[in-house]
């Protein structure tokens, strides 16, 4: 309630027993009213309680009533108090409370009016989408606390070392804004953008660093509705965080139609979680001196009710991208699974797992699947990317070594095209090596890729892992790699990825 209590001296619990009586205003309705009738509303207050207290309240009770010369202080302390208050609520409605910063309110102020002068006078600006990289792990393994200053850190010194031609918002978490008027600086001001967030940051005697990625698209009195400005900018964003990260794109209409193709399939793959349409083709594993098959890659493929069987190059990448790779790789394990156990003849069965279901469900999820088709933890081979074998999360590395412990074995998938440590990979609870099939398919006629094969092999030997070949496709290869002794062999020569009923009867 509007009411000055300094200004009518009565004690708080008379206050507090008639205040339901004088009743609520909001600002709308004291901005429509004149000085005048503020006075008029000060002394309908005064004559509203002195009714409601001779009511209730005993002759004792009463304390003597302002004098009529005092109404003028009672309407003076209403409006310096509506003030006060409008100023803390503009500062709410158009300040982030956290940084200072203004926020996504204000933004759209501003770029109104910049759409507006841009629109008078011809002028072109820029509008600066950023996202931290990462920003989730600062806040789970040193706090909200540290996350928070580090985010009042980058707003400030974001907010200071612009120049007046800039100006920074915070739309939230850890998404910052910028609005240019100078767009032919656009990509230099990206620049010096992810060159400030990159910058040391000092946080409680400890030291922080981030990157940033950046989405930037360009209003103009043709490109002027601000919603579809702000998407723009936003796709671009992820289209850098798709591509590395630590990076800026600049928006192009290319990039819109993309998006919206990505949102349909995306949408159609949690209606194809719900209905199970994924299915598993099985390509063999041959022992090369035997020419029996030992092991099979679970391979999926997702058969779709319009378009038919589609293969996972037109949608594992939307899958990873909105992380519904989670669950459809605990799908695809389950029917894996269930797969080896209807087929005792094949030793081991592999699936390919995604770095993003290296969370702490997954030991347990695997645990629950092997007891669920009763199959023994060394039927099953996990090939991991040779990224996330490099990976230095601790997190990462426990998981990998419980699931070892469990004894579920453990492969490094397209060996040789990532950035391998050695020093890494002696640590790492690795069984197999997978040879990429880049290095096999010029074999025997390249020598380089005859060589780096040759000492992947001997490497792999020295460590006691056991080697696939993939991708093999032609006789001169087989007979290469027969010479290296004790190689798995995998590809096209041999079989392609076949449906169960065709596998089954390779087996046979």
């Amino acid at each position: 309630m509007f009411l000055p209590r300094d200004f009518v001296q009565y004690e708080t619990k008379t206050l507090n027993s008639i205040a339901p009586t004088i009743g609520m205003f909001t600002l709308g309705e004291f901005y429509t009213n004149s000085k005048y009738d503020l006075l008029n509303f000060s002394s309908t207050v005064v004559a509203l309680k002195e009714k409601n207290i001779k009511k209730n309240t005993t002759k004792k009770q009463l304390i003597e009533m302002p004098h009529r010369d005092n109404i003028g202080l009672i309407s003076d302390g209403l409006f310096n108090f509506i003030n006060v208050r409008t100023k803390e609520l503009s500062e709410l409605a158009f300040y982030d409370e956290l940084t200072g910063l203004p926020n996504k309110n204000y933004f759209t102020d501003t770029l109104e009016y910049n759409l507006h002068t841009a629109g008078t006078n011809g002028l072109q600006g820029a509008i600066f989408f950023i996202d931290l990289d990462d920003f989730k792990k600062i806040n789970e393994t040193a706090g909200h606390y540290i996350g928070d200053n580090i985010l009042k850190h980058i707003a400030k010194t974001l907010d200071t070392k612009l120049d007046d031609s800039s100006t920074v918002f915070r739309f939230g978490g850890d998404e910052f804004v910028v609005i240019s008027k100078d767009a032919n600086q656009a990509s230099s001001l990206a620049l010096n953008i992810m060159k400030i967030i990159n910058s040391e940051m000092a946080i409680e005697s400890r030291k922080y660093y981030l990157n940033s990625s950046i989405g930037i698209t360009f209003y103009s009195a043709e490109n002027s509705d601000i919603h579809e400005l702000i998407k723009q900018a936003d796709i671009a964003m992820y289209f850098s965080k798709n591509s590395g990260k630590n990076k800026y794109t600049i928006y192009d209409n290319s990039m819109g139609t993309k998006a919206k193709n990505d949102y349909k399939i995306e949408n159609e793959l949690r209606e194809a979680i719900i209905n199970k349409e994924f299915v598993l083709h099985y390509q063999p594993q041959y022992n090369m001196k035997t020419n029996e098959i030992i092991s099979a890659e679970a391979l999926v493929r997702w058969n779709h009710p319009k378009h038919g069987l589609l293969f996972p190059d037109s949608f594992i990448e939307i899958a990873e991208n909105s992380n519904l790779i989670i669950p459809i790789g605990e799908l695809i394990l389950d029917m894996a699974l269930k797969f080896k156990s209807a087929t005792q003849k094949l030793k081991k069965i592999a699936v390919n797992t995604s770095p993003k279901q290296f969370n702490d469900k997954l030991l347990d999820i695997v645990s629950k699947k092997l007891k669920k088709h009763n199959v023994q933890a060394n039927s099953l081979e996990l090939e991991i990317t040779e990224s996330l074998s490099m990976n230095e999360d601790t997190d990462v590395m426990s998981i990998l070594i419980s699931l070892n412990q469990l004894g579920v074995l453990l492969s490094i998938d397209d060996f040789g095209t990532g950035y391998s440590s050695l020093s890494y990979l002696k640590r790492m609870p690795i069984n197999i090596l997978k040879i990429d099939r880049s290095f096999i398919m010029d074999i025997p006629s390249d020598k380089n890729d005859v060589a780096i094969t040759k000492t992947i092999i001997a490497m792999a030997k020295t460590l006691e892992f056991d080697i696939v070949a993939e991708g093999i496709e032609t006789q001169e290869q087989v007979d290469f790699l027969f010479k290296e002794n004790n190689i798995i062999a995998q590809g096209y020569f041999y079989s392609k990825p076949v449906p169960e009923d065709e596998f089954l009867k390779l087996l046979k």
